[in-house]
């Protein structure tokens, strides 16, 4: 559960967190107790934010990549910081409008997100394609990494 909440004697497989606000990271841990009310250690914690994507999940061979997908994964990217405590990231193309999306913006989106995330203890994100170079193929597999290490 994120922060200190705590929800005792309850049975569920899924969870709606009905307190959430837009524009923000949380980060949730969840734990088991027992008939006893004895309580595991908690899981490995998970992140996620209220921002909604645009065509997601990307089709294969039918999403183009836009300027606003990269904008709404920098208002995540940049939720997730300020949950680690963390200021906004100074991305290159502050506006994107008539601006094509390079190898840059998901190198800064990457290198954003994996600092924010090793700032709050969560699993280190593996991506397609590593290294990118300038002029590389942009995917769609490079946006459903991203998104999945924000939601």
């Amino acid at each position: 559960l994120r922060g200190n909440d705590t929800i005792l004697n309850t049975t569920f497989t899924n969870f709606t967190d009905e307190t959430v606000t837009a524009g923000n990271a949380y980060v949730y841990k969840v734990r088991a107790l027992d008939a006893s009310s004895r309580a595991s250690s908690y899981g490995t914690p998970d992140v996620a934010t209220t921002i909604f994507f645009t065509n997601d999940p990307f089709v294969a061979g039918t999403t183009t990549i836009q300027a606003t997908h990269v904008t709404e994964l920098r208002q995540a990217v940049n939720a997730v910081r300020a949950a680690a405590g963390m200021g906004a990231f100074s991305f290159t193309d502050a506006s994107l409008a008539g601006v094509s999306v390079k190898t840059t913006h998901v190198d800064q989106l990457r290198t954003a997100l994996t600092a924010a995330r090793a700032t709050l203890g969560l699993t280190t994100l593996s991506f397609t394609d590593p290294a990118l170079s300038a002029g590389m193929l942009i995917k769609a597999a490079h946006f459903q990494e991203l998104r999945a290490g924000v939601k």
